[in-house]
């Protein structure tokens, strides 16, 4: 089974087991804390043993069972071996992205803007920090750069830069796989940055550190955006949306994770979500609104 969320317990298939004479012992072992149980259908609408670890005897021929918690890391396997008489099987769950929302902040100092001491969880070789940034600004304005723990980010897909006053937004990848607590610095260039806030992610199995697909909206609400999604691949947003004092972010598709209003007179409101999806799927559709006034920038974009 392949691409399926990290950490959850996961359940086989059910599987017909032939016993050879009048009984046969039947064990399991492996990664994930595993567990079998027998049933007398394949619906399992019987069951003759529940779940459990513990090695039982099989009276006659059945329908067997397991389960398992898959890893908690992205893009790795847990395997699980059960042993029905002289017969035995592996059953192996693999894990797509690991995708862990680690916290948000703002600030109103000038730029560069300094969020200090960032909880950035476990560190975990091959993990990568995804930092959304929303600012809010009085001229034209491009978000030129992202360190972590002065570690420099890739700029993957922004909206609104240097097209005037209003809330350009901007998702950054940095490759710092071993802080566990470092200072977020968000540089801009042109125009003065009145406020500015980060949401921050930890991604860890991805494939690449390139996104599969982006998009991006720039206009009245609702925003809706559309991207293609791999099997075991996330996807992360953010809305940031000028004039919004007051207003509250709302989201189809990703599950919102933080969201909060710039305050400098009109008000800034920002907020970003995520999801994973063990499916693929074309054209995920992504909508975001944040109330009545103002104009929505928006940006998504897929990973695997």
């Amino acid at each position: 089974m392949d691409n399926v969320a990290t950490g959850v317990l996961v359940e086989s298939n059910v599987v017909e087991v032939h016993v050879d004479g009048a009984s046969a012992g039947i064990t399991v072992q492996g990664d994930g804390n595993p567990e079998y149980r027998v049933c007398a259908d394949q619906a399992c609408s019987m069951v003759r043993l529940d779940w459990g670890s513990t090695a039982a005897v099989l009276q006659a021929s059945g329908y067997v069972q397991l389960r398992l918690f898959s890893s908690p890391l992205g893009s790795a396997a847990h395997t699980a071996t059960v042993m029905a008489g002289n017969v035995a099987t592996d059953w192996t769950v693999s894990t797509g992205v690991a995708v862990t929302f680690l916290g948000f902040a703002a600030t109103a100092a000038d730029s560069p803007f300094t969020f200090p001491d960032q909880s950035l969880g476990t560190p975990v070789p091959g993990r990568l920090i995804a930092v959304m940034v929303h600012t809010s600004t009085n001229g034209n304005t491009a978000i030129s750069g992202v360190t972590v723990g002065g570690v420099s980010g890739v700029k993957v897909i922004s909206v609104h830069e240097n097209q005037g006053a209003g809330a350009p937004t901007a998702l950054f990848i940095v490759d710092a796989p071993l802080v566990s607590g470092a200072d977020v610095v968000v540089q801009t260039s042109g125009s003065v940055g009145l406020r500015c806030a980060v949401g921050i992610w930890s991604l860890q199995g991805l494939q690449s550190s390139a996104p599969v697909d982006t998009a991006t909206y720039d206009g009245p609400d609702p925003g809706a955006l559309n991207v293609d999604v791999p099997a075991g691949g996330v996807v992360l947003g953010a809305l940031t949306k000028n004039s919004s004092m007051g207003a509250t972010a709302t989201w189809s598709g990703p599950e919102p994770q933080y969201g909060g209003v710039i305050n400098e007179g009109t008000g800034t409101l920002y907020s970003g979500a995520h999801a994973f999806l063990a499916q693929s799927q074309t054209g995920y559709v992504v909508t975001t609104a944040g109330g009545p006034s103002g104009t929505n920038r928006s940006v998504v974009a897929s990973f695997r």
